[in-house]
């Protein structure tokens, strides 16, 4: 999945599960795993962590 956002110019950032756990806790009703809460978490911790690992494909890096 990466290598595809990668190759039509996406930027991937790779986010560590323990930066999303805190958030799920938060804002799911149940504190279990689900895509819109995950993909939420997921979000937010890109934007709030800004020292994370970021790729673009110009950066051959992959």
């Amino acid at each position: 999945m990466a290598d595809g956002l990668l190759l039509t110019g996406h930027e991937v950032v790779w986010v560590p599960t323990r930066l999303m756990a805190a958030h799920r806790k938060l804002h799911a009703a149940t504190g279990s795993k689900c895509d819109p809460v995950d993909a939420a978490a997921v979000a937010h911790a890109a934007i709030a962590t800004p020292e994370l690992d970021r790729h673009r494909i110009d950066d051959r890096v992959r």
